[in-house]
């Protein structure tokens, strides 16, 4: 792996789930696969989740793309 600032433009990167694969398959093609490049991508991930999602770190992701209750 090279630099901090690659993990930077990641975080840019993530909004949601296709855009984490993407990342993910860069990270393999890169020869990053290792098991430290993912914990710290994982972290990465679960960080801007919970920013742009409201949501808890470490809650199921699975209702991402559900359609989010009418605003009173």
């Amino acid at each position: 792996m090279s630099g901090v600032g690659e993990w930077d433009e990641i975080d840019v990167l993530i909004v949601d789930g296709r855009e984490v694969q993407a990342v993910r398959k860069i990270l393999e093609n890169r020869g990053c696969a290792l098991p430290e490049a993912y914990r710290l991508f994982e972290e990465r991930c679960e960080a801007v989740r919970s920013k742009t999602t409201g949501r808890d770190p470490g809650v199921s992701s699975k209702d991402d793309h559900a359609t989010p209750p009418p605003l009173n």
